[in-house]
């Protein structure tokens, strides 16, 4: 994740989204800095194909200082 938001702000990205219905990825996510924005309900697929919960966070970046 750091490397994508690396990425991110090399391309001048000033904020990232994400969704998932992982609960170990959104413990991930959150210790990363990320924001819940809310809960779709059934919104994605489990590998069983039943509906599921989806959350969808975000995170703003901060560019590196200009010299």
């Amino acid at each position: 994740m750091v490397a994508a938001e690396r990425e991110a702000i090399g391309e001048h990205r000033a904020l990232l989204t994400l969704d998932t219905a992982s609960a170990e990825a959104r413990r991930v996510y959150e210790r990363l800095g990320w924001n819940l924005t809310g809960v779709i309900p059934g919104y994605a697929l489990n590998p069983d194909r039943t509906p599921c919960d989806t959350w969808a966070y975000w995170k703003a970046l901060t560019a590196p200082a200009v010299t």
